[in-house]
C-alpha cells in the first residue's frame, strides 16, 4: 500500500524528532485509507519507555485510547504510528518488530548528527516474523 503525506505533517513530524533528541519520539497518524492511506494529522504521544528511549519508544495505552476516541470524533482511523531513530537507519529494530501491530504503517524517521535524514514506512507481515515496505509520497 501507499502511505500519503503533505509537506507540512512531514515538518511537523521532523520537528518533533528534533525536539526529542537525543531519545526516540513518536507519535500517532491519523488518516483515511481508501486504495491508499491518507494521513490528515499526526499526533504527537510521549515516550514512557522506562529505560533506554535512545534505542527504543513506549506508548501508554491510556494515551492510546485517547486518540483513538479524538479519531472517531473527526472521522477518522488511526492508520500507523511514526518514531524516530536517533543515529540510527530508518529500518525497524528487533524491539520495533517485538511490539509491532499487524496493519499499522510503521514510519521511521532517521536522523544522522542530529539531522534529518531518512523517512521510511514499513508494515508488519502477516506472520509477525518481519516488515515490509510501504510507498510514502508526500505532496
Amino acid at each position: 500500500m501507499t502511505i500519503i503525506f503533505s509537506h507540512a505533517l512531514v515538518r511537523k513530524m521532523w520537528a518533533h524528532v528534533k525536539q526529542g533528541l537525543p531519545e526516540e519520539c513518536c507519535g500517532f497518524l491519523l488518516g483515511e485509507t481508501n486504495e491508499m492511506q491518507y494521513v490528515k494529522k499526526a499526533i504527537r504521544a510521549k515516550n514512557v519507555a522506562k529505560t533506554s528511549r535512545e534505542t527504543k519508544f513506549v506508548i501508554d495505552p491510556r494515551e492510546f485510547m485517547k486518540v483513538e476516541k479524538m479519531a472517531k470524533s473527526a472521522k477518522l482511523d488511526i492508520i500507523g504510528i511514526y518514531h524516530s531513530h536517533p543515529n540510527g537507519r530508518a529500518e525497524p529494530s528487533k524491539f520495533d518488530l517485538e511490539v509491532a501491530w499487524p496493519s499499522y504503517s510503521y514510519i521511521i524517521l532517521s536522523v544522522l548528527h542530529s539531522k534529518p535524514f531518512k523517512l521510511l514506512s514499513w508494515v508488519l507481515n502477516e506472520d509477525r516474523r518481519g516488515f515490509n515496505p510501504e510507498e510514502v509520497v508526500v505532496l
